[in-house]
């Protein structure tokens, strides 16, 4: 079938699903098109998994006759392994796409995705097998190079090839994760004049308007969309059609998971994007309670120990302050919480004692300089504890490492004896 015949076939679609692990599954897709999504891809299974487990191709490849146009993706580094693989799915979708633009650590331990744009001959290989030697038609969907010469000269070698339509994201490789720059719309729209078939621009698409504003500025035939997508999968319904009740879509998208059954991890992984900012506020309102009532309870028994040492009031005022100040330069939530509450413990049972003293000052330093959250809460708890062991090397047991209740009752009696005991 010819390129543009294949898109007539698919009823030239204006709004795409992409394919996400384990995450574009048949209910979800069912639930994108019902809101306004005219192609969906599949998650990208493995090729050589595919073929050979076949309790891996029934879990992860589902589909129903309502779930078309519908295109399967394939991770391959094998001509023969994809072409095998695309034979495998004839007649239960439209097209098999070659993920291209993959750009994970695991894409590169596997050889494939994005890690093949530099052996142009094996990619060139792998779409023109599989186009010559099955009935289904060959897509294909890529990264982009710093080089727009080169991006240019990528995408007319995959439609050379046989690739029948082409889904270019606008990002390098390298241009990924938290850190990701926007996408560059102006080498898909180069990209779009440059080869004879249909385009799909992906990258950017946050919100309905800016797939209509991806479709004139780029030219390409259809927009894509994946993260934002999957936080909310009416993206496509509309200006305001696009703004649904993210409850009301979470109880839809169960509904279709009864229909169609898939495994509970990706369930719960959407219910969790599609409620992410009310599980955010909800979140808030806790941590600001559960911090006002530590901070309350913290700052009570520093008193204490204030009213009771020669120590100076500012030196405790001045360790408290610094605790507080790290934490919130951690950014880290739960973190607050876990040293709250071990701050607290430390100076509930080591009042009259110095030792509290190192451990806030441990604590401080490990929360302020270390970058990884749980690191800094092993080396907190390490530090405090190894601290607590110089000043006592006698006890070889604290309240920390007690196992049992009947061990952490002993501990804290024995600590409790050492305290009243006579200097």
């Amino acid at each position: 079938m010819a390129s543009w015949a294949l898109w007539d076939a698919m009823k030239r679609p204006r709004f795409v699903c992409a394919p996400m692990v384990e995450q574009s599954e048949l209910p979800f897709r069912m639930l994108c098109r019902k809101y306004g999504t005219t192609l969906a891809y599949t998650p990208m299974f493995h090729a050589r998994l595919f073929i050979e487990d076949d309790s891996y191709r029934k879990e992860q490849f589902t589909t129903c006759p309502a779930d078309r146009p519908l295109v399967v993706q394939f991770c391959a580094n094998d001509a023969d392994m994809f072409a095998t693989a695309a034979a495998m799915v004839e007649g239960q979708c439209d097209a098999v796409d070659l993920n291209l633009g993959c750009p994970q650590g695991i894409a590169k331990k596997g050889h494939y995705g994005s890690f093949l744009m530099e052996d142009m001959e094996l990619i060139y290989k792998l779409i023109n097998t599989a186009h010559t030697n099955s009935n289904v038609p060959i897509t294909a969907k890529m990264r982009v190079f710093e080089d727009d010469d080169k991006s240019l000269q990528y995408a007319k070698m995959l439609q050379d090839a046989g690739a029948q339509l082409i889904t270019v994201h606008g990002r390098t490789r390298d241009n990924k994760g938290a850190t990701a720059t926007p996408a560059d719309w102006n080498i898909i729209r180069k990209i779009k004049e440059h080869v004879g078939v249909p385009v799909i621009s992906n990258g950017n698409i946050v919100s309905y308007q800016d797939g209509v504003r991806c479709l004139l500025e780029t030219k390409a035939d259809a927009v894509m969309s994946a993260e934002w997508l999957r936080r909310n999968p009416a993206l496509f319904a509309g200006e305001e059609a696009q703004y649904q009740d993210p409850l009301a879509m979470t109880l839809e998208y169960l509904d279709l998971c009864t229909e169609y059954p898939v495994p509970v991890g990706f369930m719960r992984s959407h219910c969790f994007k599609f409620l992410l900012e009310q599980l955010n506020v909800c979140a808030l309102i806790c941590f600001l309670i559960c911090v006002f009532i530590l901070h309350t309870r913290i700052s009570k028994s520093l008193l204490q120990v204030c009213s009771s040492s020669s120590t100076s009031v500012s030196l405790y005022v001045s360790l408290y302050v610094s605790l507080c100040v790290s934490l919130y330069v951690s950014l880290c939530w739960s973190l607050y919480i876990y040293v709250y509450v071990y701050i607290y413990a430390c100076i509930h049972i080591y009042i009259h004692t110095h030792i509290y003293i190192h451990m806030c000052v441990c604590v401080c330093l490990c929360v302020y300089c270390l970058t990884c959250v749980r690191v800094r809460m092993h080396v907190c708890v390490c530090v405090c504890v190894c601290v607590y062991k110089q000043a006592h090397p006698d006890m070889r047991m604290s309240f920390v490492e007690a196992k049992t209740q009947d061990e952490l009752k002993a501990s804290t009696v024995t600590l409790q004896q050492r305290i009243s005991a006579p200097q």
